[in-house]
């Protein structure tokens, strides 16, 4: 078994309780559903649980860092506690459905955060707002969204110079509209803010 199957397959012991299951029930045919033989289910089986869990936790620590890249802005604002928390509670409720793909991950986890957050009460509404745009601009890189609407409780533009210059203190609540279209799945998707009235805070 080479580096790269090795990483796999501890990749995915480490996020599937079924396989975990699996092998400590039946390695023979934990070793046939993987395509690895009889002494390379043997090397996993002598994995210490102690050995997995600081894999797993490697793993998640490399994912949570790989989302953040995806969304700089929701994170610079959220900080790292924050959204280090929010991100852990995202994985331990993804754990029995893993979400394919880094970006689908990060779409996900905005809109989770997002409304955790609005949920919760606090009083992070512009890292609630960034968290949707960001989510929203990664998931008009699919050609099929054609329109995607979002509703705000700033200003893009105050938004953005606010969590660029990290000022302490959030934007003023100025509601607006965030529309995103795409005329055609070859065009790339263009974007206008509408202003709207103070009564559209969320």
């Amino acid at each position: 078994m080479g580096l790269a199957q090795e990483q796999r397959v501890l990749a995915r012991l480490v996020t599937e309780p079924a396989l975990r299951l699996l092998l400590l029930q039946d390695p023979e045919r934990f070793g046939v559903e993987l395509g690895l033989d009889l002494r390379e289910v043997a090397w996993i089986e002598a994995i210490s649980s102690k050995q997995l869990t600081r894999y797993a936790d490697a793993l998640r620590n490399k994912r949570r860092n790989e989302v953040a890249k995806l969304l700089p802005l929701s994170c610079r604002v959220l900080g790292e506690t924050t959204y280090a928390a929010l991100f852990h509670r995202h994985q331990r409720r993804q754990d029995a459905a893993r979400t394919e793909g880094l970006r689908a991950e990060a779409i996900d986890f905005s809109s989770f955060a997002a409304e955790t957050l609005r949920k919760e009460g606090t009083e992070m509404t512009w890292a609630v707002d960034l968290l949707k745009i960001e989510g929203a601009r990664l998931a008009t890189r699919d050609d099929s969204r054609s329109l995607l609407l979002v509703r705000l409780n700033h200003r893009v533009a105050d938004l953005v110079c606010h969590a660029i210059e990290a000022r302490p203190e959030p934007p003023r609540l100025r509601p607006s509209l965030l529309v995103g279209v795409r005329l055609a799945r070859s065009w790339r998707q263009r974007w206008a803010a509408i202003p709207l009235p103070t009564w559209f805070c969320i």
